[in-house]
């Protein structure tokens, strides 16, 4: 059986980078204790609909010090390949997130590693997180 060639790929990335990240007292950061997480997702479509765009924004803040903060802000840029359709807002909702999370997740415990205090964020289910969104609404 030949593999299949690239006909299938719908969207590519284009890049994904760190737009904004702000760390507020990290010499302080607490050793140990509860984290309270920030999460949001932003996603945004070209006029032409031929490029996408998703923004995960996540902020970290112990319980045990609410002066410590971590704020990071990444972005992932894709485009249309060939001539199928694509969902967009479905792909901003789900796919975009999962491509650029684990970004996301490996910048803060690289970080919160290097002062001695890491923070691992665990894996997501986005579909799940984006269906209980959707509930609240």
């Amino acid at each position: 059986m030949q593999p299949k060639e690239n006909a299938d790929i719908v969207v590519a990335v284009r890049r994904i980078y760190l737009s904004s990240i702000q760390f507020n007292d990290g010499e302080n950061w607490p050793q140990t204790g509860e984290v309270d997480i920030n999460f949001l997702i932003n996603g945004a479509v070209s006029v032409d609909r031929k490029n996408g765009r998703v923004k995960i924004s996540i902020g970290l803040v112990p319980q045990a010090n609410k002066d410590c903060q971590l704020k990071v802000e990444m972005v992932g840029e894709f485009e249309q390949k060939g001539e199928t359709p694509i969902d967009w807002e479905k792909f901003n909702q789900l796919n975009g997130p999962a491509i650029v999370f684990p970004y996301v997740r490996e910048l803060i415990s690289n970080l919160t590693v290097r002062i001695g205090r890491p923070v691992i964020l665990p894996p997501m289910n986005l579909t799940k997180f984006t269906r209980v969104e959707q509930e609240k609404k």
